[in-house]
C-alpha cells in the first residue's frame, strides 16, 4: 500500500466516522460541535471560551457561533468570569444537562459500529499505533 493510499483510507475513515456521529446528533437536533460543546461543559462543570478554544482547536468566530445557537436554545449560559471580567464562563442550564445526559455518546456509539468483528487485541494495537501516528504529527507539527 502506498502512503497517498494510506493516507486516503485514513481520511475516509475520519469522514466516515463524522458522518455516522453526525446521524446519531442530527435525531437529537443537533450538531456535532454543539454536541463537543455541551459534552466539555457538562464533564467540567463550567469552562471559559478560552479554555473551550485550547480544547477544540477553532477559529473564535467558529465557537462565538456555536455558542450562541446553544445560549438561543437555552442549553447554556453565558457569564462574566470571576477571576477576569474580558473573560465568559459557560455553564449548562438543566435543559442543557438533561439534553447532554439523554443524547447516547455518538462516539461510543460509531466505536462500536467501527470495530465491530474486531478481536479486542485489535483494537489495542489500531489505539496504539494512531496514538503514536498523532504524537509524531503534534510533536513536528509546524516543522517539515
Amino acid at each position: 500500500m502506498s502512503n497517498a493510499s494510506l493516507v486516503h483510507q485514513i481520511k475516509r475513515l475520519s469522514a466516515l466516522m463524522n458522518q455516522s456521529i453526525d446521524e446519531v446528533l442530527k435525531t437529537h437536533g443537533m450538531a456535532r460541535s454543539q454536541f463537543q460543546v455541551l459534552y466539555l461543559v457538562n464533564t467540567s462543570g463550567s469552562l471559559t471560551q478560552k479554555q473551550l478554544l485550547d480544547t477544540l482547536k477553532v477559529e473564535p468566530a467558529t465557537l462565538s457561533g456555536v455558542i450562541d445557537t446553544l445560549e438561543n436554545k437555552g442549553l447554556i449560559t453565558r457569564s462574566i468570569a470571576t477571576d477576569d471580567r474580558r473573560s465568559r464562563t459557560l455553564e449548562l442550564t438543566e435543559t442543557g444537562r438533561i439534553a447532554v445526559t439523554d443524547i447516547p455518546h455518538p462516539g461510543i456509539l460509531v466505536e462500536t459500529k467501527m470495530f465491530k468483528g474486531l478481536s479486542a487485541e485489535d483494537k489495542k494495537i489500531f489505539k496504539r499505533i494512531t496514538t503514536r501516528l498523532i504524537d509524531n504529527l503534534e510533536v513536528h507539527e509546524g516543522t517539515q
